[in-house]
């Protein structure tokens, strides 16, 4: 059965410059992995753990090194399964990243390499949507470890306003995420602000549109 994700690359377009995520030359169609979240410092998380199934259509915004350019992402969450769909400025595909488990693969279907590697790109949706604390939905602040995560939480009304991660490898800085409205999992903001200081750079997450399957 072909996934709505695949169903949906006719009519999606991104009215978009293409990112800073591809540079250089690679070979279309190609493909890596899988690789396990288990073996990395900081882990992603089983999807398995989480139970509802969903898709989501997002503008994504990018600055690094002073340059913002813009892409149109698809997410989407069935069973223990996680595919993540990066599109083309034409809305063909560019890369997808899909996760089973804890395992990933990346395939790319253009002749440009990615310059971030597909790990990084899996780890900070993971910090900005699935990585939470769990029971710290009581108003104000909560911290703790998670998935070997140093995470920190402040929450208001019942719903997540921020929440951040401290820098792998005890490096300076940390990642810093903003919900605008504040969100409350599976429903997905209408913007997420990341900023990651610990790479030097920022991500705008717009989501267009959720659904849920």
């Amino acid at each position: 059965m072909t996934s709505p994700v695949r169903k949906r690359l006719g009519w999606l377009r991104a009215f978009c410059v293409w990112s800073w995520l591809c540079v250089g030359c690679a070979g279309t169609g190609s493909e890596k992995g899988p690789a396990s979240g288990a073996g990395r410092e900081n882990r992603i998380r089983d999807m398995n753990e989480i139970p509802e199934n969903f898709m989501w259509e997002q503008d994504v915004t990018s600055v690094h090194g002073g340059q913002a350019r813009s892409f149109r992402a698809v997410i989407q969450k069935t069973a223990g399964e996680l595919d993540v769909l990066v599109l083309t400025p034409f809305g063909t595909r560019a890369f997808l990243i899909h996760q089973s488990g804890t395992e990933m693969r990346f395939t790319a279907f253009i002749q440009e390499e990615v310059a971030v590697s597909p790990e990084a790109i899996l780890l900070d949706i993971h910090r900005a949507f699935f990585l939470a604390l769990p029971n710290a939905t009581a108003d104000g602040a909560h911290g703790g470890e998670l998935n070997g995560h140093h995470v920190s939480e402040l929450w208001r009304g019942g719903r997540l306003t921020r929440r951040s991660f401290a820098c792998p490898s005890g490096a300076s800085g940390n990642i810093a995420i903003q919900y605008s409205p504040a969100m409350l999992f599976p429903d997905p903001p209408k913007t997420v602000e990341l900023v990651n200081s610990c790479v030097g750079y920022q991500l705008r997450i717009t989501t267009v549109q959720a659904t849920k399957l």
